[in-house]
């Protein structure tokens, strides 16, 4: 099985993908976060929000995530320059979502370890407290990803962790 991302910015039918997948996402947000079946927007308004947030914000990167060429993911990492830092970039990783068929068979874990190296620098990772699947998941990434140098801080209803990343994964 080979892992890998690709900007999704510059492919219409990466973009057409994650747009039809984005209701999904939105709805094991709703499910893992609060307990309950989505009672949100239509799935057409949220294709809407997100074309016009997602694709025209310099910046955000967008990615796909592929599994033997086959698209079964999306991530998307806002980008910021550190504070005091002309040239240091700080990355928050604000949604990510893998396809629930594939799920379990280690493809987050290595696409969140392709972001991680490549967006070398101070990482931010954060996800609703009450969502206990997703908080285990990322703590075993980032704790293997970090060899257990990461810290963890609650926001509201999110816990926050951050932690550095460099290309060579350390």
């Amino acid at each position: 099985m080979t892992v890998r991302i690709r900007d999704a910015g510059a492919s219409a039918a990466d973009r057409g993908w994650i747009l039809d997948s984005y209701p999904l996402y939105v709805a094991d947000l709703a499910q893992g976060g609060v307990g309950g079946p989505f009672t949100g927007p239509s799935a057409a308004a949220l294709r809407d929000e997100l074309a016009s947030l997602w694709f025209s914000a310099l910046s955000s990167v967008v990615v796909v995530i592929l599994r033997d060429g086959e698209r079964v993911g999306f991530a998307r990492v806002q980008r910021e320059t550190v504070p005091g830092s002309r040239l240091q970039m700080s990355y928050h990783l604000t949604d990510f979502y893998v396809a629930a068929a594939v799920r379990r068979h280690g493809l987050g874990r290595e696409a969140a370890n392709l972001l991680f190296r490549r967006f070398a620098g101070a990482w931010h990772v954060s996800g609703s407290a009450r969502d206990r699947v997703s908080l285990a998941f990322w703590r075993s990434v980032i704790s293997s990803y970090t060899g257990g140098r990461y810290t963890v801080r609650r926001q509201g209803g999110e816990l926050r962790h951050s932690f550095q990343s460099a290309p060579d994964g350390t």
